[in-house]
């Protein structure tokens, strides 16, 4: 419940602090005095975008902070989703700046205004003529069968496992959807990575292919330049003028110098160790190009091979067979994906259809108490209507099966006549303003007594109303704010006796401004006020005997 509501800068409000009673809180003043102002800030206070022509004073921010006790509510769930911080007492703040920016707080911490309508949504219900739309709604008759039979445990409970169900399904048809975009790609796939397995990708080295093919179709001009090459260094076997024959005379002769003088001993080994290694060259050498024959068949052979691969490049459109062996890793992990995912499917659908039995079974107990308590609730809901000015009111509460969704399988309408003589029709298209305020304070006295409703506020609910029916509903209200607070605004004065606490909203003048103000009643102001709402500003005597009795006994009649 709202324990206080703090208001700075709005309109004609220039610093307002009203504190709230659990019970029945009922706000009267004269029209025009701005009982409505406090309307307004509550509809920001709950996410409203805010007009940028609201400022009573331009030069300063617009601040409506409501304190309410949280205790009641079961809504822990929504501050831990939302990552913020649970008290039991939580402060709701807007802030409105004349540049045009604007900022939500709960309890200090910044939150978008989707957060703020979310939350304050579980702790303000207001009820105003625009609000009668809700009555129409599906959602709202839904709400007042379930309330009349009992039923939000047992759709808790069908909603978890909606939820579970829902997750699951989402899981399997996005699952079953990746499944059959790989099956057709599958044969397509296979077909690519049977031609790279075929073709040896994965041992396949380009470079060496390459070279090899080189090597094989210009044998005889790699053979002729080796035999240059080791006639150079070697010579051949007759002369001595080869680069190692006179490289081994060299180091003959510092070899014999080194073993006069130790100064060269260095050099020679160094120079004897030059002429092993080029010794190694040489045999090297000579070992290859022995070997070396053209092969114009297997040069063939390569290029084809290579050819293949250069095809299978660019058809996959890369250019190295590195990036071909990448491809047939990625191929090779797909069609394995595959085989995964219907692995994967045969073990969900199982568990699918049993969720689907147990929610199906659930959805079925939860109709079955819908359709058991339409009747009844039909009796009760004309029983509190017909008092109200609506004698010939005629209600018909239909249901008809509907595809599964989170809040079970069944649409509930509830069609209306106000005169006997006249065809049932949906609510919205044949009852009057009047009528939908007087049936929407029935159905929330219902549900209010099987459900823990948040902060109910009422805008002159009783308009056009008066006498008779206007206690009655003053009573309703009385009855449901023994469980739950209530603030009605109201120009009635059987609604003004009613209220635990009594507030009056007066415009008054403050160095030549006119500023809104908003007082709790008590004692002669009391009586006074309701005596003005009898017999006028200036009430008779007998007003005021009146108002007293109505105060001393609230189940007084005007």
């Amino acid at each position: 419940m709202i324990l206080q509501l703090n208001v700075r800068n709005y309109l004609l409000i220039r610093d307002l602090k009203i504190s709230f009673s659990p019970g029945l809180n009922v706000i009267t003043g004269e029209t025009g005095a701005g009982k409505t102002i406090l309307l307004d800030t509550l509809h920001l206070l709950m996410g409203r975008h805010a007009r940028y022509d609201i400022f009573a004073d331009s030069q300063e921010k617009c601040v409506i902070e409501g304190d309410f006790d949280l205790s009641s509510y079961d809504i822990k769930s929504f501050f831990q989703d939302h990552d913020l911080s649970y008290e039991d007492h939580t402060i709701l703040r807007r802030e409105i700046f004349p540049q045009g920016r604007a900022r939500a707080f709960v309890n200090d911490t910044p939150v978008s205004l989707d957060v703020l309508k979310g939350l304050s949504s579980h702790l303000l219900d207001i009820h105003s003529q625009h609000e009668n739309l809700l009555l129409t709604s599906h959602a709202f008759q839904r709400d007042l069968v379930d309330a009349y039979a009992d039923n939000f445990s047992l759709r808790e409970t069908y909603q978890l496992g909606y939820a579970d169900w829902e997750n699951k399904r989402k899981a399997y048809e996005e699952l079953l959807t990746v499944s059959q975009r790989g099956k057709e790609e599958e044969e397509y796939h296979r077909f690519l990575y049977e031609e790279l397995v075929k073709m040896g990708v994965s041992d396949a080295d380009q470079s060496k292919l390459e070279d090899q093919v080189s090597l094989l179709t210009g044998a005889l001009e790699v053979k002729e330049g080796l035999q240059e090459v080791l006639q150079s260094i070697r010579g051949d076997d007759t002369a001595e003028h080869g680069i190692l024959s006179r490289l081994w005379r060299g180091q003959k002769q510092i070899q014999s110098l080194a073993a006069q003088n130790a100064l060269f001993q260095e050099e020679a080994k160094r120079l004897e160790g030059i002429c092993i290694e080029l010794d190694d060259i040489i045999k090297s050498i000579a070992h290859k190009e022995s070997n070396l024959r053209e092969d114009k068949e297997e040069a063939a052979r390569l290029r084809e091979r290579l050819d293949s691969l250069y095809s299978l490049m660019r058809k996959h459109k890369v250019k190295t067979v590195a990036e071909l062996q990448e491809k047939q890793t990625s191929l090779e992990k797909s069609l394995g994906q595959v085989e995964d995912h219907a692995q994967k499917l045969a073990v969900l659908k199982p568990e699918l259809d049993k969720l689907q039995h147990t929610l199906s079974q659930h959805a079925e107990r939860l109709s079955q108490r819908r359709r058991e308590s339409l009747s009844p609730l039909r009796g009760s809901i004309l029983e509190q209507v017909r008092p109200l000015g609506m004698e010939d009111a005629l209600l018909k509460i239909t249901h008809a099966d509907q595809p599964l969704d989170r809040w079970g399988k069944d649409r509930i309408d509830i069609l209306f006549t106000a005169h006997k003589d006249l065809s049932f029709q949906p609510l919205s298209k044949v009852a009057s303003g009047g009528e939908l305020s007087r049936l929407m304070l029935v159905f929330k006295y219902m549900i209010a007594q099987h459900r823990y409703f948040p902060t109910l506020l009422f805008d002159e609910i009783e308009t056009g109303l008066s006498g008779e029916i206007a206690l009655r509903m003053a009573k309703m209200m009385r009855d449901m704010a023994l469980r739950h607070q209530v603030i009605t605004i109201s120009h009635l004065p059987i609604f003004a006796v009613q209220a635990d606490k009594h507030f009056r909203v007066a415009k008054e003048q403050h160095d030549s401004q006119t500023r809104t103000t908003m007082v709790v009643l008590e004692g002669e102001e009391r009586i006074l006020e309701i005596a003005k709402m009898i017999g006028g500003d200036h009430p008779p005597p007998e007003a005021l005997e009146h108002a007293r009795t109505l105060l001393e006994d609230r189940e007084g009649r005007i």
